[in-house]
């Protein structure tokens, strides 16, 4: 992960143990008991990890769109270190109510500086407020999503408490720039100049605390994992991220478990027809008689993909099917026709190397937290290497057709 300095609390992550390939890490319920104390049973019972995530996934339609999980923003050249603060006043518990009215003229009080996690915004658009706002890459300030997520008298006296946003994630993928800027001649005992971190792109998010440090197994081991929350106001939290594309997709996965829904919005509708229901690996057709096409096209889709370290081959320990018709190979013919057949003249963009690079940001981002769920995995890679073959059948069309004129 990028070393840098920033005003807010910043989330580190593990690596992964080249010894153990695609084994997730041991979560310390010692973390998730300091975060949700109210769950202490659960939590301490002897019920799997995999028990925990299911029992505490967030039930949501796919077509709530207004859910709280859903609500993300991207924004770009975002300054994160024109942090604002905030004064919080002290009272003795025993002065009357009269006197606390007054506290600033009749007492001597403690006061603090309170640092805001609020204050992201982007270059030349300063924040001078708490409030939970970013502005918009055209200028003018946007409005503010994240206003009504806070943390209601309800849900206080609710125990345990309700499974609702509890921070904001901003997630980058690039190094920050560094932007200086003058400050007036007369400021005395003021350096001459400021500097600014400037990211490129950040994509912020609402995440539960809970069910996210139980769904990244390389969140650093610390206690407490995550800042504590506000009463009106939602934390915000540094994290890199090798991809942001699919990342939002991803954390929605993490906190509802719909596996089905994470890959609806990566694969398109037509190809998910044709692919489903997904053979299981190896049937019919054996990996290795397409490996030589298949592992060139594997190499050219890592490079799709900054930083992918994703490779075409499956896992060879996958059970047979007894379908032979519906093989991977078979499947990956029916999506080359079907993409010849959809393809529009002129068009630049190709559905298929579209959609594995997507595979491989995701298939980066599940690797870089930890998440190794099996089923998921699966699904990803069957997918995947389908998509591979099928570029192998269509440049074999396309050669005949030119062959042919």
């Amino acid at each position: 992960m990028p070393a840098y300095s920033s005003s807010l609390p910043i989330l580190t992550l593990v690596a992964n143990d080249p010894d153990q390939s695609r084994r997730e890490r041991s979560i310390d319920r010692t973390i998730l008991l300091d975060i949700a104390p109210d769950r202490e049973t659960l939590i301490l019972s002897e019920k799997s990890t995999k028990y925990l995530r299911q029992t505490l996934k967030i039930r949501v339609a796919s077509t709530n769109a207004v859910h709280w999980l859903y609500r993300n923003r991207k924004s770009t050249n975002t300054d994160v270190q024109g942090a604002t603060s905030r004064m919080s006043t002290f009272v003795p518990r025993d002065t009357h109510d009269d006197m606390r009215e007054n506290a600033g003229q009749n007492l001597h009080v403690v006061r603090r500086r309170v640092l805001s996690a609020s204050s992201v915004s982007p270059l030349c658009l300063p924040m001078t407020s708490i409030e939970n706002r970013l502005a918009s890459a055209e200028g003018g300030l946007s409005l503010d999503i994240w206003s009504s997520m806070t943390l209601s008298t309800a849900d206080k006296l609710i125990s345990p408490r309700p499974l609702g946003p509890t921070h904001i994630l901003i997630a980058h993928n690039a190094l920050p720039k560094t932007n200086f800027e003058s400050l007036p001649e007369n400021r005395p005992l003021r350096r001459k100049k400021s500097s600014t971190l400037i990211f490129p792109k950040v994509l912020e998010l609402p995440i539960n605390d809970l069910l996210f440090a139980l769904n990244v197994p390389n969140l650093s081991p610390t206690i407490p994992a995550l800042p504590r929350r506000l009463f009106k106001e939602l934390p915000r939290v540094f994290m890199f991220v090798p991809h942001l594309e699919t990342f939002a997709e991803l954390v929605v996965y993490l906190h509802t478990k719909n596996q089905a829904e994470l890959f609806r919005k990566l694969v398109p509708e037509w190809m998910r027809d044709i692919m489903h229901p997904l053979p299981t690996a190896g049937s019919a057709v054996s990996m290795a008689e397409s490996r030589g096409v298949g592992c060139r096209a594997g190499r050219f889709f890592g490079m799709l993909v900054s930083g992918s370290a994703s490779d075409s081959s499956l896992d060879q320990d996958r059970p047979v099917s007894g379908e032979p018709e519906r093989s991977i190979d078979f499947i990956a013919r029916e999506v080359a026709e079907a993409e010849c057949s959809l393809a529009l003249p002129g068009s630049s963009a190709d559905p298929l190397f579209k959609t594995t690079s997507r595979l491989d940001a995701l298939r980066d981002n599940l690797d870089y937290i930890g998440y190794f769920g099996r089923d998921v995995w699966n699904e990803l890679e069957t997918c995947r290497e389908i998509l591979v073959r099928a570029v192998s059948w269509k440049a074999k069309v396309e050669g005949c057709m030119e062959k042919d004129h």
